[in-house]
């Protein structure tokens, strides 16, 4: 049975914007965020996905690691 990474990814990207909007400063404005990931199908039971690291770029600082 082939399953698709693309859920996998969508859940991915959905959890992380989630947990970043839950700050309870006040608004700063808008972002934009974008996640790539692609391989060939495989036949597999299960995928799992680990994020070791969420970077966000500012002007002022670079690239910035998120707690």
């Amino acid at each position: 049975m082939k399953k698709k990474i693309w859920p996998i990814v969508m859940f991915a990207s959905a959890t992380v914007m989630i947990l970043y909007s839950c700050d309870k400063d006040e608004a700063r404005g808008t972002a934009t965020m974008s996640v790539r990931l692609h391989d060939l199908p495989i036949e597999a039971d299960s995928v799992k996905v680990e994020i070791l690291d969420v970077l966000i770029h500012t002007d002022e600082d670079g690239w910035v690691g998120l707690n």
